[in-house]
């Protein structure tokens, strides 16, 4: 095999092996949070787990059985947020969700950074997803709260 050769079967390796490991073996920060006018807030994996932590089982549309949510409540990433604003969530691919700031609760929704015990990757709905806990409260199995139970989120909005 020719030295050519053998460099763009190792990329290609390279390229698969990202698709299936977590965003935050690549980079530290893996969620930012602006309010604006001037305030940006960067987190990093180990920064997010060091708020007190949330876990729950649930079902969801997009899984099969039921599935252990671990994380951190989006209340708490945000910190002080005004109930008149509007929170704007931004995914990996660009898929943004709104929801009014009034809607996040000091424990739910829950910015979730593991699934099964195993931290997720891009290709598996990570490294953050923002969840509910579907099964425990029928006002969270509706299509709004789906709707806004965005993965691969890697960006936060507060604003008016």
């Amino acid at each position: 095999m020719g030295f050519q050769r053998l460099v763009r079967v190792v990329g290609i390796i390279k390229a698969l092996a990202v698709s299936f490991l977590p965003l935050s073996a690549f980079a530290d920060v893996v969620l930012t949070v602006h309010k604006p006018p001037t305030a940006t807030v960067t987190f990093t994996m180990e920064q997010l787990r060091q708020f007190p932590e949330i876990s729950f089982k649930t079902t969801t549309p997009w899984t099969d059985g039921e599935q252990l949510f671990i994380g951190v409540a989006l209340h708490d990433v945000l910190g002080e947020v005004s109930s008149s604003d509007t929170i704007s969530l931004r995914a990996v691919n660009d898929y943004v969700v709104n929801m009014p700031a009034s809607e996040v609760a000091t424990e739910f929704p829950v910015v979730a950074y593991e699934r099964n015990g195993s931290a997720m990757s891009v290709r598996d709905k990570g490294p953050l997803w923002l969840i509910y806990p579907f099964d425990d409260n029928l006002e969270f199995r509706t299509e709004t709260i789906f709707s806004r139970s965005i993965w691969q989120l890697v960006e936060i909005t507060v604003g008016h």
